[in-house]
């Protein structure tokens, strides 16, 4: 049903000469406003064929109505100036209708008005109803309308990492997945299910963080497969053993309860992916390759040797000029995890900078740089937290590159 704005001049509980202002639905038909029951042709009123004058006597706004001005004329102008809503006018037998270029929009308020002193010869008080008023003090007539707003989509996940059909290694140690608004930070643990390639849930596959782990805006939901069944020889793999098997199908269903912020339930989103081998071989920057950039703001290409935590590379690798000044810019991963690629925020300028590679970088494992997130231990020895494999600089591994033509 579309609606739209009536002002009639019928009885609702006065007298029927009396004019009164509505704002109501009026069918499917119209979506506009009328004036209805008014003597158009009288001496002391607007012929329906001047346009102009029409809207000096019926106006309609967005937003709500202003104060009227003291002194002033009780017209319908808009006191800061702002301008009607765009529209037409047509005539049909006893009314005025006006008919808006846009159709009225879910979830904005409207106003219409009309001058009193156009309507002097009406019979009777005008006054208003179902909404509108008149105005103490004023020679208009007010009513408003609040456009009920569309009901808000379910919200969903708008992706996951790892992406469809990539293949991850069977100790993959984080799960990212992404939504179409932000969440509310409750019932994370009975959202999600993991299961099998035979559809049967997974026990205990997750860490269990009361609220979940979000970045600020909440859109963003970090799942971490429980380390304690990725290491071995440690208690949860001995008992449960590790959460993905090699060379295996999963599914990832996200669903209710869990909410939007605003009260909305998230509709179910299933996401398959499949296992390779385990990987416990760090990430090995001094193997990547740089693919420097032209002058300009073309991109700075970088492929890794493994596949690197997406969101950790994104956020951790920067770039600085010999100085160690930082190059503000913008980084983007591939969905693969493979890729990294940084684009300037101004152009380069001709010379050498540093690609600056933290020991914190990960792959997708939780491999960093120069360490094992896995150590295999005995039946009685104690687990290691990680293996130092290679050494790594505190401040991290720099690769240089340079841009425009080689130095003298």
């Amino acid at each position: 049903m579309a609606l739209g704005i009536v002002i009639t001049a019928g009885c609702r509980g006065g007298p029927a000469d009396e004019p009164i202002l509505v704002l109501d639905e009026t069918g499917a038909s119209l979506s506009g406003a009328a004036l209805v029951g008014l003597p158009l042709d009288g001496d002391g009123f607007v012929a329906a064929e001047d346009p102009r004058e029409l809207a000096a006597v019926l106006a309609v706004y967005t937003g709500q109505p202003p104060a009227p001005e003291p002194g002033g004329t009780g017209g319908c102008l808009h006191p800061d100036g702002q301008p009607t809503i765009l529209g037409r006018w047509s005539r049909h037998e006893d009314e005025l209708r006006f008919t808006p270029r846009f159709a009225f929009v879910g979830g904005v308020d409207y106003w219409a008005c009309v001058d009193l002193a156009r309507l002097a010869q009406t019979r009777g008080s005008p006054r208003s109803a179902a909404g509108g008023r008149r105005e103490a003090g004023s020679r208009r007539l007010v009513a408003t309308l609040s456009m009920p707003a569309a009901p808000a989509a379910a919200p969903q996940v708008s992706s996951v990492w790892p992406p469809p059909g990539q293949r991850v290694p069977a100790n993959l140690l984080r799960v990212y997945v992404h939504f179409s608004r932000p969440m509310q930070p409750r019932d994370v643990a009975r959202s999600v299910v993991l299961r099998d390639d035979a559809g049967r849930p997974l026990p205990l596959p997750f860490v269990d963080i009361p609220d979940g782990l979000w970045d600020a805006e909440r859109r963003r939901l970090t799942l971490f497969l429980d380390p304690g069944r990725i290491k071995r020889g440690v208690g949860p793999n001995r008992e449960l053993g590790p959460v993905l098997e090699p060379g295996r199908r999963y599914e990832l269903e996200i669903g209710p309860p869990l909410r939007s912020v605003d009260g909305e339930e998230l509709a179910t989103h299933r996401h398959r992916f499949e296992t390779g081998d385990v990987d416990r071989d760090p990430p090995h920057p001094g193997t990547w390759v740089l693919v420097p950039p032209a002058e300009g703001d073309s991109p700075l290409e970088v492929r890794f040797d493994d596949l690197l935590d997406p969101e950790i590379a994104r956020r951790m690798l920067t770039v600085t000029d010999m100085r160690g000044e930082l190059v503000a810019g913008d980084a983007e991963t591939t969905p693969g995890g493979d890729h990294w690629s940084f684009t300037p925020r101004r152009p380069w300028r001709p010379g050498s900078y540093v690609l600056v590679v933290p020991p914190a970088i990960e792959d997708l494992a939780g491999n960093a740089v120069g360490r094992r997130f896995d150590v295999a231990t005995g039946d009685t020895g104690p687990a290691a937290a990680s293996e130092v494999v290679a050494p790594t600089r505190p401040e991290g591994d720099r690769l240089a590159f340079r841009v425009g033509p080689p130095a003298d």
